[in-house]
């Protein structure tokens, strides 16, 4: 990219949170990449030190990512009629209530036309 004097606080806490990247780790890359030269680069982790920004950087965390690969073989094997929903909710390792209620709060309440929506007391 194109070459750069500094990077503010607020871009690196934006590109933290749209790559997944922690804002030191963006002024090391920018630093790598040749866009931010080595003294800029320098002056931003002392700022960090100096604020105490080490362990803990300013703004809203990252938030922690949640594995989902099993979940939607799970869901794609009862879509499928592969299992029951007793057995996917067995798979998810929860009670079959809990799983009607989390599949019944991820749909739009405005969508009547959900074919697949949970039947109450169907043991399937």
């Amino acid at each position: 990219g194109e070459r750069r004097h500094t990077i503010s606080e607020y871009e690196l806490q934006l590109l933290k949170h749209k790559y997944g990247l922690s804002m030191q780790g963006w002024i090391h890359r920018a630093e790598q990449a040749g866009v931010l030269p080595k003294g800029a680069a320098t002056k931003l982790r002392q700022r960090f030190e100096q604020r105490g920004w080490k362990m803990v950087e300013p703004g809203r965390p990252y938030p922690e990512e949640k594995p989902t690969r099993h979940e939607r073989l799970v869901m794609h094997a009862l879509a499928e009629q592969v299992v029951s929903e007793s057995r996917a909710a067995e798979l998810l390792g929860m009670p079959l209530q809990q799983f009607w209620a989390e599949v019944e709060a991820s749909y739009d309440p405005h969508d009547a036309e959900r074919p697949d929506a949970p039947r109450s007391g169907s043991g399937s």
